[in-house]
């Protein structure tokens, strides 16, 4: 019974150290289950940061056309509005210098007339005193001929006198 006995012993050891291998060689598969299942795990969370981040980069490439588009638009809007200001700008430019060409022609023709006005008010002036003058010697030639009419009718008087007598 010694050797039945050991080997039941040794076959009983030998499936424990079977059992043992299986188990370290179960545990080996079962650490590199789980390392392969975190690598799993990473690979599924970079696969969907990455998807994600493909929705967001869509997403954003979406709004940069649109913005770029809006940058366009707002681009010729400005032009437009810049080249519509210029436009009026031009006008009232125009509208302005006419303006000025007008006041300038009326400036020009009222310095003519006040000119004009001057003259006419020193050559009124002169014959204002040319009158004068003329008004003083008619009046000196009135003096003296009411100094002859007198003399002339005192001479009378006397001549009258003188045939009466």
């Amino acid at each position: 019974m010694s050797t039945l006995q050991s080997s039941i012993n040794f076959n009983e050891v030998m499936a424990v150290l079977d059992i043992v291998k299986n188990e370290s060689t179960y545990n080996k598969r079962l650490a590199e289950l789980k390392e392969a299942e975190e690598r799993l795990n990473m690979s599924r969370f970079t696969v969907t940061t990455m998807e994600q981040a493909s929705l967001v980069l869509e997403r954003a490439k979406e709004e940069e056309e649109k913005y770029k588009k809006l940058i366009t638009d707002s681009k010729e809007e400005i032009e437009t509005l810049r080249k519509q200001k210029l436009a009026d700008i031009q006008k009232k430019e125009d509208v302005l210098r006419k303006r000025e060409a007008t006041a300038t022609e009326q400036e020009e023709s009222l310095r003519a007339r006040i000119t004009q006005v001057e003259k006419e008010r020193e050559s009124i002036s002169e014959k204002l005193q040319e009158i004068r003058k003329e008004q003083i010697e008619s009046e000196n030639l009135n003096k003296e001929s009411r100094l002859i009419r007198n003399s002339l009718e005192e001479k009378m008087k006397r001549m009258k006198q003188i045939f009466n007598e």
